[in-house]
């Protein structure tokens, strides 16, 4: 299991934690024991998940089982895509701004701490529908003046090093992605735990692939 744990930090006595999981399914019934046994050892007060491909009446079901006071859904298309966003409102202030098939973007407002973006992206492998879930982010960056975290599946690398295995690197790909990263003002803010985030199977006699497609952005 492979998630991102990002640490926010407002002032020097108060930080939050923002929660990301691609789950590639939230159907399973060993999904909400995951998701609470992470809640009560990590402590977190935003939750983001990706994927869940499930939607509806079945989502809003999963969801009530989480305990969480409110949440904001995009709904998955068939089996593809879909992101929840889940918080309480007696721990944290949150307002949905904008939202797509492809990203969640909102605002904490803590009244006394500093007000801040974010921004909960799953970008489709598709090369379409990704290259509209980039162009989309891009549009919000151009309006952002208040801190800004960019969290979740980018379907992308940066740098060949973050691949193993499977075809060569596509290194006009990692090139449009660091371009699309600077264009939006972002650095990524680094990460602890394992080296890649999603790993695939062998196909045609390549070793498994592993990238690390997951990632944490803050606006510099």
């Amino acid at each position: 299991m492979n998630f991102i744990l990002a640490c926010k930090y407002i002032s020097i006595k108060y930080f939050m934690k923002f929660f990301f999981w691609n789950c590639r399914g939230a159907g399973s019934g060993e999904f909400c024991a995951v998701m609470h046994d992470l809640r009560k050892n990590h402590k977190f007060q935003i939750g983001a998940i990706a994927e869940p491909r499930v939607s509806g009446f079945r989502a809003d079901k999963i969801i009530e089982k989480l305990k969480f006071e409110s949440s904001f859904r995009v709904e998955a298309q068939g089996m593809s895509g879909g992101l929840w966003l889940m918080w309480n409102n007696s721990n944290v202030n949150v307002k949905i701004l904008n939202s797509s098939r492809h990203f969640i973007h909102g605002i904490v407002d803590e009244g006394s701490n500093e007000a801040w973006l974010f921004t909960v992206v799953y970008a489709n492998p598709n090369a379409i529908l990704k290259k509209q879930c980039f162009e989309e982010v891009a549009n919000l960056a151009r309006n952002v003046r208040l801190p800004w975290m960019v969290i979740g599946d980018f379907n992308e690398i940066l740098m060949a090093t973050e691949k193993s295995g499977g075809v060569g690197v596509d290194n006009s790909r990692i090139h449009r992605f660091a371009k699309w990263v600077q264009e939006c003002k972002l650095i990524d803010l680094g990460s602890k735990g394992p080296k890649y985030t999603w790993k695939g199977g062998i196909r045609n006699g390549y070793m498994r692939v592993q990238e690390r497609l997951d990632r944490c952005f803050g606006n510099a």
